[in-house]
């Protein structure tokens, strides 16, 4: 438009009233009048600046919502210390179960307990994988082995004792002595019969999903959950590793339940 010059390109000089050209700071170039001072070495430097952060709204909760967050926890917390241990130490026993299936790594004074619960005619199957320590020195490689060994210096007759000794494996180990349990019975005859599984505290609500999961979802099978040996199972919140054992037992039972569609 006439009168008016061209439009001033970004950066370029201001021209005062005195005749002195001024260059205006944009954002991101530092003001050279800010930088004259410094050693001409070192002034390159500053003529660039980095951005390494950037302003970002976001929403946090207000306060009805972080009302609603803590009753949720609340609630989360309130469960697990009053609900969590009773719900994975399920008690299922078999009626008429024909074959008591224990889990090999039982201690001593549960083993004395399946004792007490066996009956004339009843079959005891034994199962479990291979332990840590001692193996050569005992002359035994399994959970299965040592509890058969144990029930024969109990006094059970050794025709009444199957021994399903499973395989080693590094993970699933509850699964793998399910399965072994599964194969011997087979071979056995014994698989179709009613069957109690006998484990300890807040680890039988896992076993039994494992062991419903290789036996199969129809099959008679039971469950009865014994004291652990270093603590009633009702007063677990009073020991360390009573809380201990319900919590890994919680988190183990979730993965299970997620991840047991993949076992063969």
């Amino acid at each position: 438009m006439k009168g008016r010059g061209r439009a001033r390109p970004p950066g370029a000089p201001l021209i005062t009233a005195d005749g002195s050209a001024v260059r205006p700071y944009l954002p991101g170039i530092p003001n050279p009048e800010k930088t004259r001072h410094l050693p001409p070495a070192t002034r390159h430097c500053y003529t660039r600046r980095m951005n390494l952060f950037r302003k970002k709204e976001i929403c946090v909760p207000t306060g009805s919502g972080w009302g609603l967050f803590a009753g949720a926890a609340f609630l989360l917390l309130f469960f697990i210390w009053i609900g969590l241990c009773p719900f994975l130490a399920v008690n299922r026993p078999q009626p008429g179960a024909e074959i008591l299936l224990v889990e090999g790594w039982l201690h001593d004074s549960a083993l004395e307990q399946v004792l007490h619960d066996y009956r004339p005619g009843q079959k005891i199957v034994t199962t479990g994988c291979s332990f840590e320590i001692g193996r050569q020195l005992l002359g035994i490689e399994t959970y299965a082995e040592v509890s058969t060994a144990r029930l024969i210096a109990l006094g059970v007759n050794e025709t009444n004792i199957v021994t399903a000794p499973a395989r080693t494996v590094m993970r699933d180990r509850t699964y793998a002595a399910a399965v072994a349990a599964r194969e011997k019975m087979k071979e056995t005859g014994l698989f179709g019969a009613p069957v109690t599984i006998y484990t300890t505290g807040a680890h039988s609500r896992r076993t039994l999903l494992l062991f419903q999961h290789a036996f199969g979802a129809d099959y008679p099978l039971g469950i009865v959950s014994l004291d652990p040996a270093d603590f009633p199972i009702e007063k677990w919140r009073h020991y360390s590793e009573g809380v201990k054992h319900v919590l890994m037992e919680g988190i183990a039972w979730v993965y299970a339940r997620l991840t047991v569609f993949t076992y063969d």
